[in-house]
């Protein structure tokens, strides 16, 4: 699978998109890696996990967190079919005109009440 063409990658909005500190890391090693991390806005698409290269597409409703493979049922969908691959293509090339861009700056801004959830979160989070 080549994935040159495709380096972005784009996770779904919700209400407070940074308040997971597992989201915030991810997204972090994602903006490092000098890949573009876009945030969509809420109405367009929830999927989790998004996948484009040359010849396959991937598409899925993942937590790629122990606590959520453990608990949750995790669906993926892969396609093969070249028709529908382009069309998902032309769909997120279009696409970040909507899109916030994170950056590390966008990153290390967070309320005092994110900071505090995150804290609290931590706390009396069970590792599985």
């Amino acid at each position: 699978m080549s994935l040159s063409r495709r380096q972005n990658t784009v996770t779904s909005s919700n209400q407070s998109p940074y308040h997971s500190s597992g989201t915030q890391r991810r997204l972090r090693r994602i903006v490092a890696r000098r890949l573009t991390a876009l945030l969509q806005p809420v109405h367009v698409v929830h999927t989790k996990f998004i996948l484009i290269g040359d010849n396959y597409s991937l598409v899925g409703l993942v937590n790629l967190v122990p606590k959520s493979l453990h608990l949750n049922f995790e669906l993926e969908v892969e396609i093969f079919d070249m028709e529908s691959i382009s069309r998902h293509s032309r769909y997120f090339q279009k696409e970040p005109g909507k899109c916030e861009k994170l950056g590390r700056q966008t990153l290390h801004k967070k309320s005092q009440r994110i900071r505090i959830h995150q804290s609290m979160s931590r706390l009396f989070r069970r590792n599985f």
